[in-house]
């Protein structure tokens, strides 16, 4: 757990916590001592003290080697082996945190401490094997108090957190809310604290309280550091919100790229270059920008064919920028220019760390219709039919639209980066026309082959449009 810093990022499936203390620190705990000597016979059992149908667990000594929530590997005369599997299972169960292995206690040797729900008074025995202490049987169960609201900065989404204590460190998931919603925008919010004593109403502190959700895929995001992406002070380069930094382009191709900011100035610089490296002109178009909160979305496109026209010569690469001002802001993106003759087919995405990306994919391309589901009954007609009686007709009817993209020739890296599309919760394409368009489409499989050439591959996507399943 860690504390908020003022504007904190998070990401929309992290383990980031707000943490904040009172000074009635008051925490009823357990203790758990392994005796050195004697085989396991009995078994830890942890009761709800106050009603016989409340919580009832086992924690059994188990000579298995998995460690589970229900038990823990014993070994007869090693206690520190013992007492190393009972931490990983006093672990898995929610009721217990805070947990630490305790040594050199005199007359006692290792000890296992853990915190204990402070809503529940409870009865446990651990048997002839494992001596129980604690303040947690003579600790008077209180009720929960203290809440945190989280208030869009809008003020039109307001989410009550539901995991509170009465006493001691309050804890809670900030971005749980978030883990199953489909969103491209980052969310601004407020977090409120506020505690109820003797009915009234006590306003709790938060001074870290402004926090933005990044709308991530990840399912965890310990290994991202945004302090790479946020751009904030002038003259310190980040990099976009993107993974892949190198990438191919085709003449005509539509492009995304997203900052991590809170400035709203931003402008994109491209720079054009032929195959040796030498410099042949620059420009700083786009066909439009966004700024979701403390994003700024760029959507252009490559004028490969400007330049060759002006210059006479041929474009190899182009360095993509953002910059705030005349100073660079960002490390550029490097697009490799590989003209193909097939039809662009841009996928736009939310990607790992919470910005717009797009691919295209310039293989082959494929539509599947068919009926998916279809209700009929059966009536009489109004007039004469020959000599039939009943005719069948369609009450309501699913259409069924699956399309299939195809990469050409792609490298290791770029297979890999692919896979943030299959996890990606919001997807759309790209429709060029007038005026241009992008249509939510929902993934549903994304697979990657290897083919006759080392480290090469070719990616095939299936898709259907997000009102696929609407029926008519």
């Amino acid at each position: 757990m860690a504390k908020f810093e003022v504007n904190s990022f998070l990401g929309s499936s992290q383990d980031n916590f707000l943490v904040f203390a009172t000074n009635d620190y008051d925490r009823p705990f357990v203790t758990f001592y392994v005796k050195n000597d004697g085989n396991p016979v009995s078994k830890i059992t942890i009761k709800d003290a106050l009603d016989d149908d409340g919580y009832n667990k086992e924690l059994i000594y188990s000579p298995s080697e998995i460690v589970s929530d229900s038990s823990f590997r014993t070994f007869p005369g090693n206690k520190n082996s013992t007492i190393f599997s009972l931490l990983e299972c006093l672990k898995k169960n929610q009721i217990f945190y805070d947990i630490t292995m305790i040594q050199n206690i005199p007359n006692v040797g290792i000890m296992i401490k853990a915190y204990i729900d402070s809503t529940t008074k409870y009865n446990i025995n651990g048997g002839s094997y494992i001596t129980v202490g604690g303040s947690y049987s003579s600790y008077t169960p209180k009720e929960p108090n203290k809440y945190v609201v989280l208030e869009n900065i809008s003020g039109d989404t307001q989410i009550t957190l539901e995991k509170f204590q009465y006493n001691g460190d309050v804890s809670f998931n900030v971005t749980a809310p978030f883990e199953h919603l489909s969103f491209y925008e980052p969310f601004q919010l407020n977090m409120v604290a506020y505690r109820l004593d003797a009915n009234n109403i006590i306003p709790e502190a938060i001074g870290n309280n402004n926090v933005t959700v990044l709308p991530t895929t990840l399912s965890k995001f310990q290994d991202i550091n945004l302090s790479d992406y946020y751009y904030n002070t002038s003259g310190v380069k980040v990099n976009f919100l993107t993974n892949l930094f190198e990438r191919d382009y085709n003449y005509g191709e539509q492009c995304a790229l997203s900052v991590l900011t809170s400035k709203t100035n931003l402008t994109l610089k491209k720079v054009y270059y032929a195959p040796s490296g030498k410099y042949l002109g620059e420009d700083t178009t786009t066909l439009y920008k966004e700024h979701p909160y403390n994003r700024q979305d760029f959507y252009f496109e490559l004028n490969i064919s400007g330049i060759e026209n002006t210059t006479n010569k041929q474009v190899g690469y182009v360095i993509v920028s953002a910059f705030d001002g005349s100073t660079e802001a960002t490390n550029g993106i490097r697009y490799n220019v590989v003209p193909k003759c097939n039809q662009n087919n841009e996928i736009f995405f939310v990607n790992e760390v919470g910005g717009i990306d797009s691919f295209n994919f310039l293989g082959e391309r494929e539509l599947n219709i068919s009926i998916d589901d279809q209700i009929t009954y059966f009536r009489n007609p109004t007039r004469r039919w020959d000599k039939i009686k009943e005719i069948e007709v369609v009450s309501q009817k699913k259409n069924e639209a699956k399309h299939t993209l195809k990469t050409t020739i792609i490298d290791i890296n770029t297979a890999k980066w692919l896979n943030e599309l299959n996890k990606t919760k919001y997807a759309f394409l790209f429709v060029n026309g007038s005026p241009t368009k992008f249509k939510k489409i929902v993934i549903n499989e994304l697979d990657i082959d290897i083919s006759d050439r080392e480290n090469t591959f070719e990616v095939e996507l299936e898709y259907q449009d997000s009102d696929n399943n609407i029926s008519i």
